[in-house]
């Protein structure tokens, strides 16, 4: 997750640089959420480093599965919003 969400980082802003259409809302969702997701991987890890799990190392690493699960739904419901701008046109389709 911690990995992917860097990765969802590069795609937003590959997006916000190379796109006019592309909603800055959501956008700014995603990079929100993907840091958020960091910063609650590295809180669990160094919880975890400092002392056995305890329920706030396993309430960070929940809630950073939680809103990886939204930003990947999210993520998923816009590219098949622009998945028709992005397909080719062929010469005879309507």
């Amino acid at each position: 997750m911690y990995e992917n969400a860097r990765v969802m980082l590069d795609m937003a802003d590959y997006a916000a640089r190379n796109s006019d259409s592309v909603d800055s809302e959501l956008l700014a969702t995603l990079r929100n959420d993907a840091v958020e997701i960091r910063i609650c991987i590295l809180k669990s890890v160094a919880e975890q480093a400092c002392s056995q799990v305890s329920e706030g190392a396993s309430a960070s690493a929940s809630r950073a599965a939680l809103i990886y699960a939204d930003m990947v739904a999210r993520t998923a419901d816009a590219l098949q919003v622009k998945v028709e701008s992005l397909a080719p046109s062929f010469a005879g389709t309507t």
